[in-house]
């Protein structure tokens, strides 16, 4: 998720943290869900994967990396699209603490928004709830391992310009 403070857009005399559909490590769902050169694209991107795992010695690389993409994929399936996503009136949904329990199960949203500092916030502003909801339902439903890989090449790919010049060559 993406996750900010911000003037409320529902109520401009105050501040409030917005969170949005995140995960994704291609541009848009689009490249993940279409055709033609999106699957190229697609292999070209788990290629990619394998080898910022292998370049730090993470075994089993290939098949982490197929992994880590039909999670990204999975992800992308629930996103909001772009369209949906600029309609500001669809956009800017209040929800209450509780409402993360009761709409988007799945995620320790306890555990979530305490580490994010906002353990006693009540008001938010979730900008593509049904994607809230399925990243949610996917922390539920997929594998602690595959999350794992995910993070740990994401943290990667993020850190390559400061790691050896091979991690920055292949990024």
């Amino acid at each position: 998720f993406g996750l900010w403070v911000t003037q409320d857009i529902n109520e401009p005399l105050r501040v409030a943290p917005y969170l949005v559909q995140g995960g994704l490590g291609m541009p848009d769902r689009g490249f993940y869900l279409d055709g033609g050169r999106m699957a190229e694209l697609r292999k070209a991107y788990e290629t990619h994967i394998a080898k910022v795992l292998s370049l730090a010695g993470i075994a089993d690389a290939e098949a982490k990396a197929a992994r880590i993409l039909a999670l990204e994929t999975a992800i992308a399936e629930v996103h909001a699209t772009q369209e949906q996503s600029n309609d500001v009136a669809k956009g800017a949904n209040a929800w209450q603490r509780a409402d993360f329990d009761a709409k988007a199960p799945g995620l320790d949203w306890t555990a979530y928004l305490d580490a994010a500092g906002l353990g006693q916030q009540q008001d938010f502003i979730v900008w593509q709830p049904q994607a809230v909801a399925g990243i949610s339902a996917l922390v539920k439903s997929q594998p602690l391992d595959t999350w794992k890989d995910y993070l740990a090449y994401h943290a990667l790919n993020r850190a390559s310009p400061w790691l050896p010049k091979a991690f920055a060559d292949e990024h």
